[in-house]
């Protein structure tokens, strides 16, 4: 297999690079995997690549953010620190060290070690390596949608068993 990719330091003097991934069921679904790889190619430094996975991918979406200001509805994630240095601090983070995630203001994920956190909808609990986490999501129906479909999503979680579908009010 050829691992070439594209010529970045030539793209980016004409055009804005995005990163994301175009495939979490057939590649890696761990994007923080996907950010180490890049950035260990070092054709995009630290703040340009975080940038590209954040404010310039929401850009050319034509998505509001980039910012956090007071007033404003942000997204947010909030995750366990593992490095003193912030961008190493940033693409050392694995999906088990997402403590909080708001979408809009509103609660999409939260881990089970931040009791009391108030969320808006139903949801499920759900285990992804040793840590429990709250979603905004229905994932045994989503789980089994995608079985009916014949989809093997391959993700690394377990819904929590038969409490795994929780009411609405705190993590």
């Amino acid at each position: 297999m050829h691992r070439a990719t594209a010529d970045i330091a030539a793209l980016k003097r004409r055009t804005t690079i995005l990163f994301g991934t175009d495939s979490t069921l057939t590649a890696d679904w761990n994007l923080w995997n996907h950010l180490r790889r890049a950035r260990a190619l070092g054709a995009l430094g630290d703040r340009e690549l975080f940038d590209a996975a954040t404010g310039a991918a929401a850009a050319a979406w034509g998505a509001p953010g980039g910012r956090l200001a007071a007033g404003d509805v942000a997204d947010v994630v909030v995750a366990r620190r593992k490095a003193s240095d912030p961008w190493d601090a940033f693409f050392a983070v694995d999906p088990e060290d997402v403590l909080l995630v708001l979408r809009g203001g509103s609660v999409a994920l939260c881990d089970a070690s931040l009791r009391g956190v108030a969320f808006e909808r139903p949801g499920s609990s759900l285990r992804l390596g040793a840590t429990t986490k709250w979603v905004a999501e229905d994932v045994p129906d989503l789980l089994a949608t995608l079985a009916l479909h014949a989809v093997d999503a391959n993700l690394p979680i377990a819904a929590a068993g038969a409490d795994a579908r929780r009411p609405s009010g705190r993590c």
